[in-house]
């Protein structure tokens, strides 16, 4: 073969190589008889990693894992120190256990929701009573003196 014919094929194999190396890495999309070239992602080959490597690797992801699980456990530890203290307790009590403690801060909550609730309505029926003309109060003083009499 002489020269010529030698350049010319190895052009159109080059080309030929060009065009199936394109026609991977993007995709003609149609839209209003426009052509449009887009890229897609690359497709990486997986590295070979020897077992050390893999080793280290998830040694170091076990690690970070046990790092975050002991920062959780001690803000929640703080979160329920921080309740225990703010709960009423008798001096010589033992210390409350996590679910000691959520249940005492649950009925603690519970008995102040009561008590706010009876004093509404012992308000509720203090003002009911003054508002027909009468002091709901003046008016049991008076029963209780008429009897004594």
């Amino acid at each position: 073969m002489d020269k010529k014919s030698l350049i010319t094929k190895y052009l159109n194999q080059k080309s030929s190589t060009t065009r199936q190396h394109q026609s991977i890495q993007t995709r003609e999309c149609k839209t209003t008889g426009q052509d449009i070239i887009k890229r897609t992602k690359r497709k990486y080959r997986c590295r070979v990693r020897s077992p050390e490597t893999i080793r280290r690797t998830k040694q170091i992801r076990r690690n970070k894992a046990n790092a975050r699980e002991r920062r959780r456990m001690h803000n929640l530890n703080e979160a329920l120190e921080k309740l225990r203290r703010t709960l009423p307790q008798l001096p010589d009590e033992p210390k409350l256990t996590k679910i000691e403690t959520l249940r005492m801060a649950n009925n603690y909550i519970y008995a102040l929701r009561q008590i706010l609730s009876d004093d509404q309505k012992e308000e509720n029926e203090a003002v009911a009573a003054t508002h027909h003309g009468q002091s709901f109060y003046l008016s049991v003083d008076n029963e209780l003196s008429a009897v004594e009499r």
